[in-house]
């Protein structure tokens, strides 16, 4: 009798777990294909192999973006980084941009955020740019090229005080922040260029003009020692349609042992501003002096504009 109990246990103990079985195949042939099922092409030791308490995930090794280091060296007066750049998307039509200003979307055009009018471009009176401790020459080969034009934020940003304070970080965020409830947008010299019909762009080195802090700063190195300098000058109106603006000459001086000074330099502006109200503004722009200046469109932050003068 015993034995006939245990053989009926046996009995119940394999049906129950050949039923299990048979529902876990089951289960399976119903969800492939489907998001909740294993991915199709994950390997099999990523699932079977994995020992107690181990993760499948591979560890991300976390990269920081880079900086930009300037180009001129050797002493020379020219601007640090390189003003020359490739053309914009091939096919782009001037003035579209995206809610970002970085071109159409999907084919629908979007609200552009810029209006630029009455462009003029004119050489600078001289072949250098001497004033308050800037010193700035072209390229050779190149000239000064002052692009003077009525510019206008058409929208809003609503990250405009927060991208700014991010980059001047002496900024009295909470007092920029009360004077832009009205609206406001952010300009960076980087943002802004001159194309020419090769598509080549050509970087803004400088904001002419008053109204704007000027910040003059001077790093030295040397082998066993660093040193460095900055002063600044200027304000900004407080009634004026800059809510704040910035503009600094930078240069940086290495010097090695028993070698000539290695000498960079980098212009940069930040500027935020009121939205809905155009205003003249005067960039120095450094282009080859075989290109005809009637041919050159301004970008702003990839919406371009015609010369109307």
């Amino acid at each position: 009798m015993k034995n006939y109990g245990a053989s009926i246990a046996g009995y119940l103990v394999c049906l129950l777990a050949g039923t299990v079985a048979w529902a876990q195949a089951d289960s399976n042939r119903n969800g492939a294909g489907t998001s909740d099922g294993p991915a199709q092409n994950s390997k099999q030791s990523d699932q079977g192999n994995t020992k107690p308490g181990q993760s499948t995930k591979k560890p991300v090794k976390e990269t920081k973006p880079k900086t930009s280091i300037p180009t001129a060296k050797k002493g020379g007066t020219n601007v640090g980084s390189p003003d020359e750049e490739p053309g914009d998307a091939a096919g782009m039509p001037d003035g579209s941009s995206n809610a970002d200003g970085g071109g159409a979307t999907s084919g629908n055009a979007a609200a552009p955020n810029w209006s630029a009018k009455h462009l003029h471009l004119a050489p600078h009176a001289a072949q250098k740019f001497v004033q308050n401790g800037v010193n700035l020459e072209p390229h050779e080969g190149h000239q000064l090229i002052e692009a003077t034009f009525h510019l206008e934020a058409m929208r809003a940003d609503a990250k405009a005080v927060e991208n700014y304070a991010k980059l001047l970080k002496s900024v009295n965020r909470k007092d920029l922040t009360s004077r832009a409830r009205a609206g406001a947008r952010l300009l960076e010299l980087k943002n802004i260029t001159l194309r020419g019909p090769d598509g080549k762009r050509y970087r803004a080195l400088w904001n002419v003009g008053d109204g704007v802090r000027t910040t003059i700063a001077r790093f030295e190195v040397s082998p066993n020692s660093e040193s460095s300098q900055q002063s600044s000058s200027g304000n900004v109106n407080p009634n004026g349609p800059w809510l704040d603006a910035e503009r600094s000459f930078i240069t940086r001086v290495v010097r090695p042992n028993n070698q000539q000074p290695i000498t960079d330099y980098k212009t940069t502006f930040s500027g935020i501003l009121r939205t809905d109200q155009a205003f003249p503004v005067t960039f120095l722009f450094s282009v080859p002096a075989s290109v005809d200046l009637k041919t050159l469109k301004l970008v702003v932050d990839s919406e371009a504009f015609s010369i109307e003068e």
